[in-house]
């Protein structure tokens, strides 16, 4: 046991495995040993596990199987549930008893409080030993126990009775000699606990006692000495195995298990309760039953036991225990009637109970009444159901001759209490199946609709009288052949049951099916019925009418014809594999009565079974009516089962006819065709098949299926790429092929190459599905294969789902990202491709074939472009780019090497037989820049991968590789040489996009040879585009962008590699320029100096942080970035990095600068058809200019409406509808957008909107360049908490007062920020003029909106705070550009300042306020609702401050005052003022109306008081306006 883990060695010792040596169990399972048994099992033929099968076993594991398809879930479920078998060995009792004692032994489940089991009688002596028999027949055999039964909480019960007196002595009184000796129950029952081990004998002391259970232990017990053991297998094979077989006593469960094959027909009786009448008696009575079962002529029809057994003594009369002074018992006892055999004579019995009172002397007994109850119920035409059943009870009269449907019975006015349970297989309580049992005498009028619903019945049910049913059916079936009516029912009755065997768990019946098939079946010469009756069917499938009835014009009668034979037809179909079972069996039983016409038999059943699989493969092809794809689906499923019934078993013959039902079956549907792969992949590893004819016969057949289905779904790409893994076998002679039997679960591995070449076209049909196999083996690696929608039906098990941890933008898997489980499968795919790749074109695994260039593959090529020269590009195009796939993103880890060196074979191969295929296909006036670009983009990729550099390699793996491979990149690079030299001189542009940036890449290797390669490269591409064109633009451009990719990827990580790549430019780029022409050295030279400068621009950039604390930073270096690339025209580099902007303010939920960002990329783009490539890293597809130009405005659109900018929204929405109208002509658009901009109007007149602040930031002391000294417009209030955590040494101060010079001076070496709250203006009132949307009659929810959005000047003021003395400074401030614009920190460009007058400042406060009462009522009046809160505070302020001297503080301060003779200049103000005061007093008036209008009641005082203050407001007014102003 050291050999395996400690947890395995305690299940092993579960299983009594202890005294042996084992191996590990890894050994143990690749050996396939057979496991060691207990030595009562030795040699037995119970079902026998691997060791590791068996833990799996007790672990409630199921058996593991080899296959990994669904022949794996067929097999277990056709093997059903186990089958158990409990032994009870009795070794000795003990239990005091003086007198015989009998015991009756079941099996108890207390969860359900039933019992499972009959009863064993064991009758012991007053010595305590059998009655009947020896010692050794205390020996109990508990059958055909079910998994779920062991399941549950059970106990074996022992109920004792014992044959005593009915009165025992008392104080030691002599007994009486006339006392009655009776079997009577002890007080109670005795408990055996039964634990469920497997294979493994054990001790349970008898009176262990469970503290839940219902029994309690015999108080005159002292217990019995056993043992139990559980077997696993069927009862005939454990009795072979036991050492005391034929004296075993078998005890059967009380519900017949319709899995296994059974003949019984016995009736189960249970006396529940009794009630008695006392009648004349002082005490209660002695009470005993007697049963009996009589025919309808009282006479005994059957034996009545109690318990099972050679002691049960069976008896015409059964008698049960005395129950002592009780006249309402509960006996709970259940007695075993045996009943006639015939269904006829059972119907006449019925079941007699009567009752006794037994004195306690020998005196003669009282009868109590009597009850009766027949079995069959005349009503229901049936035996009567199981179920508990109330009988009255009835005198006693010696008158009396029959009480059989005697009307005249006297009551006793009580009822006792029966349980009745049938056990048989020959006839269920059920109307139905008893009129079917019993056909003969039945009227055919009931007959056949009784045939149709008893076909319709539970199919376990149909099960238990299986036997019966199949005799039932085949003597309908034989003895009126000549009723075409009845034959057909009956053969629909067969294939009702048939046709239910492969539905779910009724696979577990399978076994038995076939078993009754080849044992029992015995009806020669029936086959010719069932192909009759099967062909109908066929035939009609294939008919006009069929395809009629999925058609409007079909009659209702033909519908429902239809739907009868289309439902036969699935049934059919489903259990086709027992009916052509069935015809198998009867012709062998006809040949064996009548051997001398052998030769006719055969030759007859084989022209039959040839026009039913003509008519089959006919149906195979058909796509309607719509049924038939079902009928399909299941002919699918079992075909392989055929082949047993199949005329002839010569391989050559099963495999034309195998290859021709492939054939036919075309025109699948998703289902059907994920079926029909599953059977081809089964039919490769059939072992009825030899290896000559799959290769000559079937691997055609396969090439011409895989191409089909190789372009469908996913799903059906996997099982292709599955069914070619087991095509190489075949296709190369020196490899094994592997055989599966599914019949005996095993697998044999075959070496039979040898001659069985496969021939040149075959090959050539693989070649095909090779380049084909590239592209399905892209598409699988970009699925989670748990996803797919058959997985576990392909793979037959549940695969392990992939972690989550995927990114969103990738395609494939990653490495980190992939379960092992399925990392297993990817492996096995990727190595048939590459054992495909050298069978087919003749390389090795060494490395010095993997740029052989191959015939095959360019005649592939050839082929495929004389069909379609379309298709042929496709092709290529798709290969390349499997193996780019390959080495961008592999699922295997880094240190895989040999995995990783395979993907490095495939690549390298394909990368090799393209350069000489494009080279003779797509030169000249066929070059096809995209087919070259992705062979580029392939050998150049694979120069530069990391995981190919020895150099960057552990030096153990490095190494290896090298022992092995090489360097494999320099055969890249001399295929590179060979192949491509001349291309990049001729097709410099068109090849710029692909060679530059992967030049550029590689030009960081420390391989010298990959150096002064890629130099070369991009030199020559320089070179001649410049020859071409006098610039070099292009190249530039693709420079350019290649630049800006790896700034994103290491500019904020590694300087090093930028330097590196700089150092590639500075240094090799340039010294290629020193030797060129001085107009090329020229142009080169500047242009090498604009890359650095542009570095220089995007490090910046990629080195600040991406949080949310250094938004400004980033904006800016983005801005600068943005200059330069304005000024230089790099257009396409501009708008990536316009739209990254947006994409960061979108992140930080700067919606309205984000849309900003947006509208700033598509105003660069035109509305034309030219197709712009996809940037996956900014979420860009490829797409059409126009389209991404709609794209940008609909996300500006989205941005705006988050930011509540609704009138930007809706001038995206005019914009767009232009579009769609002059320029697109798109109808259906163009109305949407119409309906987008209406809704954005209702958002603008109907909502408030809360608008963001701006605040003035100043920047005094040391802070960098940029900030110091400088004032900016911050938008948003969430800038001041920015600031604060940015900046935390910095004194930062909330106010609007001028700045103190010590932090103006430039000595100050500290860090100040002040932050005045902004007001906003606009230009017209920093001029004094009205603001220009006051002067509108727009709604005031837009003027709102103007007054705060779209704007570039505000103000701030600060001064004095007298009343008269109220001298106030207003610094307007005027921003670089209109807020809100593409960033949140605008420069301010000026500051004016402006002081205003105590009397000015009046104007304006009066102004303000009257502004706002204006702006309340219009709010109140646009309210659904009405909301008078804001305006009545306003109103009251205004009133309420007139009526407390407001006008007469203002005529105190500046009319009665000395003011205008101090400041002559304001006497002009002075009407201002006025005029202000009557603008307000009317305001004041309407708001009050309205005020009026619309207030609760609770407020009218409120009103009342502020009417008689207006009233006092105009008085006080008037009186001032008449006085004339003050003057010297």
């Amino acid at each position: 046991m050291s050999g395996l883990p400690r947890s395995k060695s305690k299940h092993l010792a579960m299983l009594g495995l202890t005294d042996m040596k084992f191996e590990e169990e890894d050994e143990i399972a690749e050996k396939g040993l057979e496991i060691y048994v207990p030595k009562e099992l030795e040699g037995s033929k119970v079902d026998k596990f691997t060791v590791q099968q068996l833990i799996s076993y007790v672990l409630n594991a199921r058996v593991s199987s080899m296959f990994e398809d669904d022949d794996k879930s067929d097999i277990l479920r056709a093997e059903g549930e186990p089958i158990y078998q409990l032994s009870l060995d009795i070794k000795k009792c003990d239990l005091n008893g003086q007198n015989e004692t009998t015991l009756l032994f079941s099996i108890f489940d207390d969860k359900r409080k039933i019992f499972l089991t009959e009863e064993h009688c064991l009758t012991l002596t007053d010595k305590n030993v059998p009655t009947v028999g020896e010692e050794a027949n205390k020996k109990i055999l508990f059958r055909d126990l079910r998994q779920e039964d062991l399941d549950k909480d059970l106990y074996i019960i022992g109920k004792i009775y014992r044959m005593e007196p009915l009165e025992t002595d008392n104080n030691g009184k002599k007994k009486n000699a006339n006392l009655r000796k009776v079997v009577r129950p002890e007080h109670s029952t005795n408990i055996l606990s039964e634990r469920r081990i497997l294979f493994c004998a054990i001790a349970i002391r008898f009176n262990r006692k469970k503290k839940s259970g219902p029994f309690q232990i015999a108080p005159l017990s002292n217990g019995i000495a056993h043992s139990l053991t559980l077997y696993q297998g069927s009862c005939e094979e454990v009795e072979k195995s036991y050492s005391l077989n034929g004296r075993v006593a078998h005890v059967h469960p009380l519900e017949i298990n319709p899995q296994i094959h059974s003949d019984r027909h016995e009736l189960y009786v249970t006396l529940l309760d009794v009630h008695v009448n006392q009648r004349n008696k002082r005490s209660a009575c002695n009470v005993m039953c007697k049963i009996s079962l009589l025919n309808e002529d009282y006479q005994v029809a059957g034996m009545v036991a109690m318990g099972r057994g050679d002691m049960a003594r069976p008896q015409s009369e059964g008698e049960s225990p005395v129950f002592y002074h009780s006249n309402d018992p509960t006996i709970n006892q259940t007695y075993v009637v045996s009943v006639p055999s015939s269904i006829k004579d059972l119907e006449k019995c019925h079941l007699l109970f009567s009752f006794w009172h037994t004195p306690a002397t020998i005196k003669k007994m009282d009868e109590r009444g009597f009850a009766f109850l027949p079995l069959f119920d005349p009503k229901l035409r049936q035996i009567k159901a199981n179920k508990a059943y109330s009988l009255e009870l009835y005198r006693m009269d010696k008158k009396l001759t029959g009480y059989l449907n005697n009307p005249i019975l006297k009551s006793e006015s009580k009822q006792i209490q029966v349980y009745l349970r049938f056990c048989s297989t020959k006839v269920l309580p059920d109307n139905d199946i008893h009129t079917f049992m019993t056909w003969e005498d039945q009227d055919p009028k009931i007959l056949a609709p009784a045939m149709q619903r008893a076909s319709r019945k539970a199919f376990e049910d149909v099960m238990q009288v299986f036997d019966e049913y199949m005799k039932v059916v085949f003597d309908i079936m034989s003895k009126l052949q000549k009723d075409l009516a009845m034959t057909e029912q009956s053969f629909f009755a067969l294939v009702a049951v048939l046709g239910e065997v492969y539905k779910g768990m009724n696979m577990r019946f399978k076994t038995r099916i076939e078993e009754w098939i080849q044992n029992r079946f015995d009806y020669p010469g029936l086959w010719r019925v069932l192909a009759d009756q099967l062909l109908k069917l066929l035939k009609w499938m294939t008919s006009d009418d069929a395809k009629k009835i999925d058609t409007k014009d079909a009659s209702p009668d033909l519908n429902r014809q239809g739907a009868e034979l289309s439902r036969q037809m699935l049934k059919s179909v489903r259990g086709i594999h027992y009916l052509f079972m069935l015809m198998k069996k009867s012709v062998d039983l006809e040949i064996q009565q009548d051997k001398e016409s052998k030769a006719r038999i055969q030759a007859e059943y084989e022209h039959r079974f040839n026009v039913l699989f003509d008519c089959l493969n006919r149906v195979m092809g058909l796509t309607e009516p719509r049924t038939v794809l079902a009928v399909q689906s299941f002919a699918i499923q079992r075909f392989l089962n055929l082949f047993a019934s199949f005329p002839s078993q010569e391989s050559q013959d099963i495999m034309k006819r195998t290859v021709k039902f492939i054939e036919c079956t075309r025109n699948t549907d998703f289902e059907n065709g994920i079926e029909k792969l599953l059977l081809i992949m089964r039919l490769l590893e059939h072992p009825k098949f030899s290896r000559r004819d799959v290769v000559d016969l079937f691997l055609p057949c396969l090439a011409k299926e895989l191409t089909f289905h190789m372009s469908q779904s996913v799903d059906e790409q996997i099982l292709c790429a599955m069914i070619i893994e087991k095509c190489v076998s075949y296709l190369d002679p020196k490899k094994p092929r592997t055989l599966k039997s599914i019949e005996r679960n095993t697998v044999r591995v075959v070496h039979d190459g040898k001659g069985c070449e496969p021939s040149d076209s075959v090959l050539q049909h693989f070649g095909h599905l090779l380049l084909k196999y590239f592209i399905v083996l892209d598409n699988i690696r970009k699925v989670d294969l748990c996803d797919t929608s058959k997985a576990p039906r392909i793979f037959g098990r549940t695969l392990e789902k992939n972690p989550s941890k995927q990114e969103q933008e990738l395609s494939i898997p990653s490495v980190e990202s992939i379960s092992t489980d399925q990392i297993t499968i990817h492996r096995t795919f990727l190595v048939t491709i590459a054992e495909m790749a050298r069978l087919l074109t003749g390389g090795t695994a060494k490395p010095e074939t993997f740029s052989q260039k191959s015939e095959r593959i360019d005649n592939v090529i050839k082929e495929e472009k004389a069909q379609s020269e379309s298709y042929a590009a496709q092709l290529i195009q798709g290969v390349l780019q499997c193996c780019t796939n390959l080495l961008v993103e592999s699922v295997f880890p880094h240190e895989w090497i040999f995995m990783r060196m395979v993907e490095a074979e495939i690549v390298l191969r394909t990368f090799s037989w393209f350069g000489a295929t494009l080279q003779s296909n797509y030169m000249g006036k066929s070059f096809h820049k995209d087919l070259w670009s992705a062979w580029f983009d392939l050998g150049m990729l694979f120069l530069s991968h990391k995981d190919l550099a020895l150099e960057a390699m552990t030096e153990g793996n490095a190494k290896l590789v090298r022992e092995h491979y090489g360097d494999v990149r320099t055969i890249a690079i001399d295929q590179f040489r060979a192949n491509a030299w001349n291309i990049l001189q001729v097709h410099t542009v068109e090849l710029a996009e692909t060679m530059v940036p992967h030049a550029i890449v590689a030009s960081t290797s420390e391989v010298l040879e990959i150096e002064e390669f890629v130099v070369d490269v991009y030199f020559q591409m320089l070179k001649s585009e410049f020859e071409l064109t006098n610039e070099i633009k292009n190249v530039e451009a693709h420079t350019i962008d290649q630049v800006d990719f790896l700034t994103t990827q290491y500019g904020g990580n590694d300087e090093q590699i930028i330097n590196d790549h700089l150092d590639f430019f500075r240094k090799q780029v340039n010294a290629k320029l020193a030797n060129s022409k001085s107009e090329l050295k020229n142009i080169g030279e500047q242009f090498i100096r604009e890359i650095e400068k542009l570095y220089d621009y995007l490090a910046q950039l990629r080195k600040l942080p991406t949080d949310a604390l250094h938004e400004d930073e980033r904006t800016v270096a983005t801005l600068n970035l943005l200059h330069y690339l304005e000024e230089r025209g790099k257009v396409e580099m501009y708008n990536r990095h316009i739209h990254r902007l947006g994409l960061m303010h979108a992140q930080l939920g700067n919606s309205i600068e984000a849309g900003q960002c947006y509208m700033k990329h598509a105003s660069n783009l035109r509305w034309s058809d030219r197709v712009l490539r996809g940037e996956p890293a900014i979420y860009l597809e490829e797409q059409t200019e126009w389209k991404r130009h709609v794209q940008l405005l609909e996300n500006a659109y989205q941005q705006f409406q988050i930011g509540e900018a609704w009138e930007m929204a809706a001038k995206v929405c005019q914009e767009l509808s232009r579009v769609y109208e002059t320029l697109l002509f798109d109808f259906n658009a163009w109305s949407a957008q119409f309906e987008k901009e209406k809704l954005t109007r209702t958002f603008i007149y109907q909502h408030d909107r809360v608008f963001h602040s701006h605040f003035l930031l100043s920047f005094r002391g040391d802070f960098p360049s940029d900030l110091r000294g400088a004032d900016f417009i911050y938008r948003s209030g969430r800038a001041r908490n920015r600031i604060k955590a940015k900046w935390k040494d910095a004194k930062i101060i909330n106010t609007s007062d001028p700045i103190q010079p010590e932090y103006e001076s430039p000595d100050f070496k500290g860090q100040f920020i002040r932050i005045a709250k902004l007001n906003p203006s606009s230009p017209e009132e920093m001029t004094g003029e009205d603001f220009k949307w006051d002067k509108t009659k727009a709604p005031l929810r837009i003027k709102r909106y103007y007054r705060e959005m779209e704007l570039n000047t505000f103000y701030f003021t600060y001064g004095e705070n007298e009343f008269r003395n109220l001298w106030i400074i207003q610094v307007y401030v005027i921003a670089e550009e209109v807020i809100p614009s593409i960033r949140r920190r605008i420069p301010v460009i000026k500051q004016i300042a402006k002081t205003l007058t105590p009397l000015q400042t009046a104007v304006n406060n009066l102004n303000t306020k009257t502004q706002e009462l204006v702006k309340l009522v219009e709010a109140c009046q646009n309210d659904p609702s009405h909301d008078i809160r804001s305006l009545s505070m306003s109103v009251n302020g205004v009133l309420d401050a007139a009526v407390m001297g407001g006008v007469a503080k203002y005529q105190e301060a500046f009319f009665d005052s000395d003011y205008f003779d101090e400041f002559p200049q304001e006497r002009q103000v002075a009407e201002k003022f006025k005029e202000a005061l009557r603008w307000q007093l009317e305001e004041a008036q309407k708001a009050l109306t309205v005020y009026a209008k619309y207030k609760p009641e609770n407020l009218a005082d409120h009103v009342t008081h502020l009417e008689g203050c207006l009233t006092k407001m105009k008085k006080d007014l008037m009186e001032f306006l008449e006085r004339p102003t003050k003057t010297t």
